[in-house]
């Protein structure tokens, strides 16, 4: 194997090593994998190249195959995996709305005032991380598949994961604070009416009795 292979090979090692983690953690937030077939399709897919370069280069290869095959299967192989990064990044953004979505479900705006404050800033931030991970992705389709904007994809989507985790540490003082409020609505509009009617009652009788 000559030092530019190794070196094509090497590079193409460390874009897996940073597509394996995006796509463990894109499987931890979806773990039926729903979103993750066309994943694992890019990775299969990928391995097929690497081998097919793999087998011109190392013994018993005659190297038959035409100048270039070795990059050529590399570059194929390099294609295939940040197709699954982006595939893993796309997968992670549906899987935070859905997760933001489960936990707010059913929490009043009054809870979310009273114990969420950074909610509503929250959302506006995840207007914008969803503007800037639609122009990540028109980068990657039109033909810019780099480390650099895969990264900065990656970036926005960590502060997604973030805003998630907030959502989710808040659910429980949420609920409560919902509930304690439901009781003292509930006495407000029941009960000290009920307690005051029942006390008028029994002073008119008393009253009455004189």
């Amino acid at each position: 194997m000559q030092p530019a292979e190794e070196s094509q090979l090497c590079e193409l090692v460390s874009l897996y090593t940073k597509t394996k983690r995006l796509v463990l953690l894109a499987e931890q937030l979806d773990t039926e994998s729903k979103s993750n077939i066309a994943i694992f399709k890019e990775q299969r897919d990928a391995l097929d190249h690497l081998m097919r370069a793999l087998e011109e280069v190392l013994p018993p290869s005659e190297g038959k195959k035409p100048n270039g095959y070795f990059a050529l299967q590399i570059d194929k192989a390099r294609g295939h995996l940040f197709r699954a990064a982006y595939d893993a990044l796309d997968g992670l953004a549906v899987s935070c709305k859905i997760r933001i979505a489960e936990a707010m479900e059913g929490i009043s705006n009054e809870a979310i005032h009273a114990v969420y404050s950074d909610y509503y800033p929250h959302l506006v931030e995840i207007e914008r991380i969803d503007h800037a991970i639609a122009e990540r992705r028109n980068a990657k389709d039109i033909g810019d598949p780099t480390l650099q904007n895969l990264e900065a994809y990656h970036s926005e989507i960590e502060k997604f994961c973030q805003i998630v985790k907030d959502c989710q540490s808040r659910t429980t003082a949420l609920w409560d604070w919902q509930k304690r409020d439901a009781k003292t609505k509930f006495k407000e509009k029941f009960f000290w009416p009920l307690v005051l009617a029942a006390i008028g009652a029994v002073v008119a009788a008393l009253l009455k009795g004189k």
